[in-house]
């Protein structure tokens, strides 16, 4: 199924199937063995806070599971966006 087919959330009224919908879509979402419904579920987490004074590999480490977490958190926030209403879009922006 794709995105231009789920039915804009517009309140309670169509949540159940709304829902069901995007966190199918979100679980088609796969990066690096892990589901962009993951990021929604908070079964993938950011890693964790570099320490002060962390080594060259560990920042390195941390750069490289950022990037992969914030992949996964844009796509999930896409396709949660793209799928509202003006009017509840409004009220999930940051």
């Amino acid at each position: 199924m794709g995105l231009s087919k789920i039915e804009k959330l517009e309140g309670a009224a169509n949540w159940l199937q709304w829902r069901f919908q995007i966190c199918n879509m979100l679980r088609t979402q796969v990066h690096d063995g892990r589901s962009a419904l993951g990021v929604i579920t908070g079964n993938v987490k950011p890693p964790a806070v570099l320490v002060d004074g962390a080594n060259e590999e560990t920042i390195a480490r941390y750069n490289e599971e950022m990037m992969k977490y914030d992949k996964l958190d844009a796509i999930a926030i896409t396709i949660m966006t793209t799928a509202m209403n003006r009017d509840i879009c409004s009220l999930v922006m940051m």
